[in-house]
């Protein structure tokens, strides 16, 4: 296969041994088998990401321990659009021996993709615009030959939060509806008391989820239009209290929508995302469906 530069190379090869031609027409030509071969690398990957797309059934034959489903090819899918909360964290009817009931969300979830296993058995899998993650894990939607879509199914039960982002925002407008129908229930993490959300003015609390995928709600007590982020912050320091930063095209997609940023300040709003330390707790804002004012 020749790459850019050598085919640059041949084509000017050729031209140059044969009889003298234009200017024009010798740019022409090498303009022109340039395009075709990157028509033709372009034709090549959208083949390939429809014949994915139209690929299956697959069958599953196992669970990884991070809720990956192994395909019998040997193929890892990450549930695309979805986070399941990645500690025992709420009441349930079912206790613990000489303790107090505990429920656990990723043992739910086990459970709960196990049994939607067993009715369905194989799937298809309908991928976001990026195919894999880095660590070449297939990124998919989960269906069953029925259209019976395992990441509804998980939200609308409560065991995950919907996680949106540029390629699986499509999705997330689909999902939000059916978290807010198992959050109004109380289901899995939406019991009171659950994993669901953390008050922003319980910094403790925000600390504790450090490293992990979480909902914030809180008042916006101040917000700022920085240097390279928008930042919004929850408490009164913003060196140690929750804050959120929104790079700029984050910032300008929202106003664009009709959602200005800057005018958050005073409102209650509720915030998902993974949450760092950086001056606090933060979490950075890829997408305006991250944010939610509740008042």
């Amino acid at each position: 296969m020749l790459y850019p530069a050598e085919l640059r190379a041949r084509v000017a090869g050729c031209v140059a041994a044969a009889r003298p031609w234009s200017q024009l027409r010798r740019v022409a030509l090498v303009m022109l088998v340039m395009a075709l071969v990157r028509a033709g690398g372009a034709a090549g990957e959208a083949s390939s990401d429809a014949d994915w797309r139209m690929h299956g059934p697959f069958e599953v034959v196992g669970l990884s321990e991070e809720l990956h489903l192994r395909l019998a090819d040997g193929r890892m899918v990450r549930l695309a659009g979805v986070v399941v909360p990645s500690s025992p964290e709420s009441s349930s009817p079912e206790s613990s021996a000489g303790g107090p009931p505990v429920w656990r969300p990723r043992a739910e979830v086990v459970r709960a993709v196990g049994d939607w296993l067993e009715v369905h058995g194989a799937v298809r899998l309908i991928h976001a615009d990026a195919p894999y993650d880095r660590a070449g894990r297939v990124v998919a939607q989960v269906e069953a030959a029925d259209g019976d879509w395992l990441q509804a199914r998980l939200v609308r039960d409560g065991l995950v939060w919907v996680r949106p982002d540029l390629q699986t925002k499509d999705d997330a407008l689909r999902l939000l509806p059916l978290e807010r129908e198992a959050r109004a229930a109380g289901r899995g993490i939406w019991r009171a008391g659950g994993a669901g959300v953390v008050d922003a003015a319980d910094a403790e609390a925000v600390e504790a989820r450090v490293g992990r995928y979480g909902v914030v709600r809180g008042r916006v007590r101040h917000a700022q239009d920085a240097r390279r982020y928008v930042y919004l912050n929850f408490g009164a320091d913003w060196r140690t209290d929750p804050t959120l930063r929104l790079p700029h095209d984050t910032a300008k997609a929202m106003r664009q929508a009709g959602r200005d940023p800057l005018d958050l300040q005073g409102s209650t709003i509720e915030a998902r995302g993974w949450i760092f330390e950086e001056n606090g707790p933060m979490i950075e804002i890829g997408d305006g469906l991250e944010i939610e004012v509740v008042r």
